[in-house]
């Protein structure tokens, strides 16, 4: 019987194809997105320790941007795909952009964010949980057939996708939160790496393990759709 093909080989070979793909509008993000963070950690280390409320208020504009970047991040990748990837599950969409579909992405992925931070404000593992069980939400609101044909829920049927995976879903994703969180907090702990040059490239380090992330989240959730054998009523 043919073993399946390593997901950590699948995700690197993704990676190259999507990076080589979507190039320009990677830079794009990058170049924007380390102006603006720039911009607001500077502001935010120029305010005096008295202005809670300022501090907060950068905090929170930082936050969000970090929301927006990583949506647009995922669309950019999802756009790629079908040029680098041929989609063989028969129950995924070969062309997810061919009709107008961001309503519904969006409507799934601020479900899935309200049910995370719900678990998230009683403490912060159930949140780390929660996101790891519901982790494929955006793929399938792209991605799957049986969602755009009404025969699934987003978060139940990425429970259901995510509970096979989940060992390894919650490795990848804690190993990759910490590089990440890793290199955001670099420059604050040592002075002579808060130099603008050392904070770009940590920013560009923190985008392509979010690609690559990414990309073996996706390669998973090809898997579980390809095996998944409960039909699709949930």
């Amino acid at each position: 019987m043919k073993t399946a093909e390593n997901p950590l080989k699948q995700a690197s070979s993704l990676v190259t194809q999507l990076i080589a793909r979507q190039w320009r509008a990677l830079g794009l993000i990058l170049v924007v997105g380390c102006l603006i963070s720039l911009q607001l950690e500077d502001a935010i280390r120029g305010v005096s320790m008295g202005s809670d409320s300022s501090r907060w208020l950068l905090q929170l504009s930082m936050g969000l941007w970090d929301l927006f970047e990583g949506v647009c991040v995922f669309l950019i990748l999802s756009w790629g795909i079908p040029d680098v990837r041929q989609l063989k599950a028969a129950n995924l969409e070969q062309h997810p952009f061919s009709e107008p579909y961001l309503n519904a992405f969006f409507a799934e992925y601020l479900r899935m964010l309200a049910t995370i931070l719900m678990f998230g404000l009683l403490l912060i593992i159930p949140g780390m949980i929660a996101y790891c069980f519901l982790i494929f939400v955006p793929y399938i609101a792209l991605f799957s057939k049986p969602y755009r044909q009404d025969k699934v829920a987003a978060l139940d049927y990425s429970y259901r996708l995510a509970k096979r995976f989940i060992w390894r879903i919650a490795g990848v994703f804690a190993l990759s939160a910490a590089l990440q969180l890793g290199f955001e907090f670099l420059p604050h702990l040592y002075v002579e790496l808060y130099v603008w040059p050392a904070r770009v490239t940590f920013m560009a380090l923190s985008l392509l393990i979010g690609i690559w992330t990414y990309s073996f989240m996706f390669v998973t959730f090809e898997r579980a759709v390809t095996e998944d054998k409960d039909g699709f009523d949930v």
